[in-house]
């Protein structure tokens, strides 16, 4: 699974700028999985709600264009989702590209890179991967 990651102003255990409403203390804020908000060191009183990562919220779309052609017909094919005689066919023609959410792409590039092949991804793609 593609590891993508957090802003780290976002789940440091710094006080956050409100107090809490129970006691008064400071409240610090936290992300778990899909869940952030503050929570009060001094009595446990918090307050949550969703949050998801904006690499999961953002659609795209985003196309990964190979650089080089593999000389594996099964990598092109697996990249575009087709048949093998398709990523012949698409390989011969230069045409090898997916389109794709940023997450869908990132774990794409992430695969293509830990292979060892040379793409690129329009428009700027502001994740790591």
């Amino acid at each position: 699974m593609y590891r993508y990651l957090r802003d780290p102003k976002l789940y440091t255990e710094e006080p956050s700028d409100f107090p809490c409403e129970k006691c008064g203390a400071m409240m610090y804020g936290f992300i778990k999985g899909s869940t952030c908000g503050c929570v009060c060191h001094n009595c446990g009183w918090s307050i949550v709600r969703s949050y998801m990562e904006p690499i999961i919220e953002d659609d795209g779309p985003y196309i990964l264009q190979l650089d080089a052609i593999p000389d594996d017909i099964r990598v092109a094919a697996k990249l575009v989702h087709c048949g093998y005689i398709e990523a012949k066919s698409r390989l011969q023609k230069g045409e090898i590209s997916k389109t794709g959410t940023a997450l869908n792409i990132a774990e794409t590039a992430q695969n293509l890179k830990d292979k060892g092949y040379s793409f690129k991804i329009t428009p700027d793609f502001p994740y790591p991967y």
